[in-house]
């Protein structure tokens, strides 16, 4: 290992892997998303993140930071945006990292590339790098919901395969039981928005629909032909270090925090994480408030000392060893933690 790669690692911890969901303490997240006990360890600035909630990036610039999709959710969803032109797919409500991997929203993303795979879409951007972000979320889920995570399904390993034959199906069976697409995998919760009210679509819908792919011109054949090789334009590659759907984070953006149905974005889990990382209110690095301090079995932050102010973030850019240094705090305070748990 290069000293450069060595000197990553250690300022990471865990040679960079995110803390997965069901590593995180409750009583330690619920001290760290308290209401603004990032405001409370005596440097208000310190927690604070830059967040763009109308970022435009191109589909193919994003990463997936999980495996866990399911073809024939993901035809669904495009066919759905063709056929209603659902704005979802261009407002993907999906959080990004800085390094461009999705936390959340990998089904919208998908079905965005089977539309067009060279649309650009709007994101929420979040200045953490994705092995950060990941443990950011996660304290989030369990501190600020009390929510555990998404049994997920679908392997990206096996999408080229599994589309083809979700985009064969759908256009010659339709959407049904009969089809065997009604459903989806895992859970089995009907395949919106093809199965609505318990009805589907017949194959003449669905091909109907084929023919308003942009540069079918009204050929369906043409148009499913068009997004099988719009299928394989897909990033396969997920975050190698990034955990299981069932340890990743499960923010709703249609869900207020305390878990209602809500169609105003301003009241959702989405919308306020942002803010909340936006403000700095979550206590995710040193110093520490005394709630969070006494967790983690350290001392609480101390104010800054008269004619001392608390230092202000740098302007601009930082550098990337900078950078990595900043973010790598998130997880190295709760690698202490589990360290502290296991003696």
């Amino acid at each position: 290992m290069s000293k450069f790669s060595k000197m990553i690692n250690e300022l990471l911890g865990s040679e960079g892997k995110p803390m997965k969901l069901g590593q995180v303490d409750a009583e330690l997240a619920k001290a760290v998303a308290a209401p603004e006990a990032g405001t409370k360890d005596g440097k208000s600035e310190d927690d604070k993140y830059d967040v763009n909630t109308k970022f435009p990036i191109g589909v193919a610039e994003l990463s997936p930071a999980q495996k866990e999709v399911i073809p024939i959710k993901a035809l669904s969803f495009a066919l759905g945006n063709i056929d209603k032109d659902d704005p979802n797919l261009e407002d993907m409500q999906a959080i990004v990292s800085a390094d461009k991997y999705i936390m959340d929203g990998h089904h919208r993303w998908a079905a965005a590339t089977l539309v067009n795979p060279i649309q650009k879409v709007n994101v929420w951007r979040i200045e953490m790098q994705a092995v950060d972000l990941i443990t950011a979320l996660n304290i989030y889920t369990k501190g600020a919901l009390n929510a555990n995570g998404n049994q997920g399904a679908g392997d990206l390993s096996q999408w080229k395969a599994g589309i083809k034959e979700a985009i064969e199906t759908a256009f010659e069976k339709g959407f049904s039981e009969e089809a065997g697409n009604a459903k989806l995998p895992g859970a089995g919760k009907p395949n919106w928005p093809m199965i609505m009210d318990g009805k589907g679509k017949t194959a003449e819908e669905v091909q109907a629909i084929f023919a308003k792919v942009l540069g079918a011109n009204g050929d369906a054949k043409k148009g499913k032909e068009i997004m099988i090789a719009n299928s394989e334009k897909l990033n396969t590659v997920k975050l190698p270090t990034a955990p299981e759907r069932i340890d990743m984070p499960v923010i709703d953006a249609e869900r207020t925090p305390g878990g209602e149905k809500t169609d105003d974005i301003t009241k959702s889990q989405l919308f306020d994480v942002c803010k909340r990382i936006e403000n700095g209110t979550l206590d995710l690095k040193e110093p520490y408030g005394k709630e969070v301090s006494a967790k983690l079995g350290g001392k609480p932050a101390q104010a800054p000392a008269q004619g001392k102010p608390a230092q202000a973030p740098a302007q601009g850019k930082p550098a990337q060893g900078t950078q990595i240094q900043k973010e790598s705090r998130v997880i190295k305070t709760y690698e202490k933690f589990i360290q502290k748990y296991k003696k």
